[in-house]
């Protein structure tokens, strides 16, 4: 179940890639180092835990499992909200926040209200739809602004850098201090599940990739929740930062 879902995910994501290097202006990695590398990588077996604590370490059980996680799948009741930097290739930086609503109405149906401000621009919007169609329709609907890359790059954050694929070597179980590391003509690359801190109430793990020492993508993310709770994400010269600083359920 957790290959088919990264599979998935992938598909759409990397769609997504390419509307947000457009949006942004990007082109090509030349440091990309992954093929014909070594690897190593260790599994620990499942565990779960909670925090109480935003931004804090944990001292709970080191390890979990992500085998049955459901990324993207939003639940009627659901509220979000995020506060983003974007730090631009000329050193510009532009500070957001982005929320997601989702209420839930009758005969399966769900309202997604999202609004969000990057710097000088700005987005809001609202769709109705089954709860199983309304996240990709609402993603379309960001696809179609730049005022919402911040977004994209958040929701995306845990596909967008190697900790998927990280845990794709390891069957979805992971423990705070799995590492992976590949290097491949004279570049090196590294994966390392660093520690647990929990945002917004919500307790994750934080895995860091790097490329030659550089960092390039750091991510939080937790079984039990479908989004990042916080991301670091170089692509190519911009880093897209976010954290989790508001959940609500019903």
């Amino acid at each position: 179940m957790f290959k088919t879902t990264l599979k998935r995910a992938a598909s759409i994501v990397a769609i997504l890639l390419i509307a947000l290097l457009s949006i942004s202006g990007c082109g090509s990695d030349n440091k990309d180092a992954e093929s014909n590398g070594k690897s190593s990588s260790s599994t620990s077996s499942p565990a779960t835990s909670d925090s109480k604590s935003s931004g804090s370490e944990s001292t709970s059980k080191s390890s979990a499992s992500f085998e049955n996680w459901k990324p993207f799948e939003l639940q009627p009741g659901d509220f979000f909200k995020y506060e983003t930097k974007v730090t631009n290739e000329d050193g510009s930086v532009e500070e957001g926040w982005f929320t997601i609503n989702v209420i839930p109405e009758a005969d399966n149906l769900v309202t997604v209200e999202a609004a969000g401000e990057s710097g000088d621009n700005s987005f809001s919007f609202s769709l109705t739809d089954s709860s199983e169609d309304a996240f990709s329709k609402m993603m379309v609907q960001m696809m179609m602004s730049p005022a919402s890359k911040h977004v994209m790059s958040t929701l995306y954050s845990p596909f967008l850098g190697r900790g998927a694929f990280h845990m794709a070597l390891s069957s979805g179980q992971i423990k705070v201090g799995n590492k992976s590391s590949y290097s491949s003509d004279g570049h090196s690359i590294s994966t390392e599940v660093v520690e647990k801190k929990a945002y917004a109430g919500i307790e994750g793990f934080v895995i860091r990739s790097e490329i030659d020492g550089e960092l390039e993508s750091e991510v939080c993310i937790s079984p039990n929740f479908p989004l990042s709770l916080m991301s670091n994400i170089k692509v190519e010269n911009q880093v897209f930062e976010s954290e989790l600083v508001e959940y609500l359920s019903k």
